[in-house]
């Protein structure tokens, strides 16, 4: 099953935007260990490390808090169900054997304990789009002629000849590269020298790849 950004979305929305019985708020945690790569390399795709269940989504209906997890930003598998004593167990009932235990560090983190893919701490982000967007390229920043362009919080981004809304993506199951996208671009990026470097891409009978040479180099002034 792919789990699409819509989906991510309706998630985030149906549930409320305050604490959770169980001591867990609403929302994406993003496990520990990629949090504290994408903040040093400012790579989604090089934070991926080797994988695994790298997001898990929160939400509560009816008193019940369901965690979906989410494998590589790809893939999500069955929904667990949180029982009492903190115990998730798959709310198909298969597999009973896949439950794991939370052990609640604060309202904003939890770990888990039980050995394999699930295994690690998750941290409270809220919005994994917006926190990626956040620790990459949000900010503002000059062209060779000295012109501004601005990437917003809000998803918003201007240059000297357009606006128009991006993301930053972080599924890397075919793009094996970071890149930004929205309705109107598909632009591969990286860090260079403290410079932001865009790239288009191009597709050829498969996945689009970015160009070997940058279209625009941005000098960063300010986050």
């Amino acid at each position: 099953m792919n789990i699409t950004p819509g989906l991510i979305s309706f998630l985030l929305a149906f549930g409320a935007l305050s604490p959770l019985s169980a001591g867990l708020k609403p929302g994406s945690y993003v496990k520990s260990t990629y949090i504290q790569a994408l903040k040093k390399t400012r790579s989604p795709f090089k934070s991926i490390g080797k994988g695994g269940v790298l997001e898990i989504v929160v939400t509560e209906s009816g008193g019940i808090v369901s965690l979906l997890p989410i494998v590589d930003f790809h893939d999500s598998g069955g929904e667990y169900r949180l029982l009492p004593g903190l115990r998730a167990s798959r709310s198909d009932n298969l597999h009973p054997e896949e439950g794991f235990q939370i052990d609640l560090n604060s309202d904003h983190s939890f770990s888990v304990r039980t050995p394999g893919a699930f295994q690690g701490q998750y941290e409270f982000v809220g919005s994994t789009e917006d926190f990626l967007r956040a620790t990459t390229v949000v900010g503002s920043y000059l062209d060779p002629k000295g012109r501004q362009w601005v990437f917003g919080q809000d998803g918003k981004a201007s240059t000297p000849d357009r606006q128009f809304s991006y993301r930053v993506g972080c599924d890397h199951f075919e793009a094996q590269f970071d890149y930004l996208f929205g309705p109107d671009i598909d632009w591969a990026f990286d860090f260079h020298d403290g410079s932001l470097r865009l790239f288009n891409c191009t597709s050829q009978d498969g996945p689009s790849v970015p160009e070997a040479t940058p279209f625009i180099v941005l000098k960063r002034q300010s986050k």
